[in-house]
């Protein structure tokens, strides 16, 4: 098994966290201006986390076709 980046552990585990926050928050208090920024704030590490995942592989598939075309 694969060990994960302890930065990618916690932001997974505090975006979760402030998901349910913001799950709480409009079903039970009824609050939609501010539950939606907080979400949108406490997702933020990890969305830049996925993006940047992408950009890697993307970026490595290339490499690799790159290397392979120009191999005899």
């Amino acid at each position: 098994m694969k060990t994960e980046n302890v930065i990618v552990e916690k932001s997974k585990a505090f975006a979760l966290r402030i998901i349910k926050m913001y799950q709480y928050l409009t079903s039970e208090k009824n609050e939609y201006i501010l539950s939606k920024q907080v979400l949108k704030s406490g997702t933020s590490i990890m969305k830049e986390i996925i993006k940047n995942e992408i950009i890697e592989r993307e970026e490595k598939e290339l490499r690799c076709r790159y290397d392979r075309d120009w191999t005899y």
